[in-house]
């Protein structure tokens, strides 16, 4: 939560005042005090095993939606 909130309220800062070359190193000191690091680490975890599952049940991921 604490990711995401900062990412939203960050990014519609930047687009309607700027300042992103300023605060770029502040904001990605935030977002691993808030444990990004770790949350990629599941992400990644979660998705490999996603993806792994459908290609045993033969499900081509590539292909959905086309």
């Amino acid at each position: 939560t604490g990711i995401n909130q900062n990412s939203m309220s960050k990014f519609a800062q930047w687009v309607t005042k700027g300042g992103v070359d300023e605060q770029w190193d502040a904001y990605v000191k935030s977002l691993k005090k808030n444990h990004l690091d770790e949350v990629i680490k599941i992400n990644q975890k979660i998705y490999d095993s996603y993806t792994q599952k459908m290609s045993k049940l033969g499900v081509d991921l590539n292909s959905l939606g086309k």
